[in-house]
């Protein structure tokens, strides 16, 4: 489980320096996360994958928002979250993100 963590970090951390969704996605695909149902949240496009290891529920949220307002462009923000839960308790939590 330990390494499966380091390696969702780890490509979280690479997707945040490169800018590109690639790496966090190929590193929950090979940890078996599956992508959840949408929320419905027309203002954020928010997608889940999440992936049970016995007692634990890993999860990744990618969050997507883009910040240009009338007359002013800005970039698009993406966030990227890691949480690890048993039952209610969270467990282990990392959070990264860029501007792309």
């Amino acid at each position: 489980m330990k390494s499966v963590l380091t390696n969702l970090k780890l490509a979280m951390d690479e997707s945040a320096e490169t800018k590109s969704d690639a790496p966090w996605a190929v590193a929950a695909r090979n940890a078996g996360l599956r992508m959840q149902p949408d929320t419905g949240d027309s203002e954020i496009n928010d997608t889940t994958f999440s992936g049970n290891f016995g007692t634990l529920v890993v999860t990744l949220n990618h969050r997507w928002r883009d910040t240009s307002r009338t007359f002013q462009p800005g970039p698009d923000r993406i966030t990227l979250r890691l949480e690890v839960r048993q039952g209610n308790s969270l467990l282990d939590s990392y959070t990264t993100g860029y501007d792309s």
